[in-house]
């Protein structure tokens, strides 16, 4: 993937957080080879101050040493995982297959919203 077509993808996925009330508080880019980078994001409307991770995973066959022009799926858990197998703490992932990424991305951000808004209202059954 063309390094503009990098930069193109992540500036949209940093525009709809923006969009959808979530701010991008650090970024982490000395990671496994597994990773390329780790961002935590952070709420800025509903359930202020709640964070959660986005990992870019590298595809585990690649063997180069660009790991961003090799990303093959964008997962966002409730903490940093461990391993690119963790599924444990994964509230939303993003395959990055060629085509449709708009589409993708609207569904992507539906998911972490959905889950940020379930906090509000599981704590108001309380």
């Amino acid at each position: 993937m063309p390094r503009s077509a990098q930069k193109n993808y992540r500036d949209q996925i940093r525009n709809s957080l923006s969009q959808s009330g979530w701010e991008i508080i650090s970024i982490d880019d000395k990671t496994d080879w597994w990773v390329d980078e780790h961002w935590t994001i952070s709420s800025t409307s509903q359930e202020f101050g709640y964070s959660l991770v986005i990992s870019f995973l590298v595809d585990p066959l690649y063997e180069g040493h660009d790991k961003s022009s090799a990303i093959c799926e964008i997962v966002i858990c409730k903490t940093r995982p461990p391993d690119r197998l963790d599924n444990e703490s994964r509230v939303a992932e993003l395959d990055m297959q060629k085509g449709h990424f708009a589409t993708k991305l609207d569904s992507f951000i539906h998911e972490i919203n959905q889950h940020r808004n379930s906090l509000g209202e599981a704590s108001s059954l309380d």
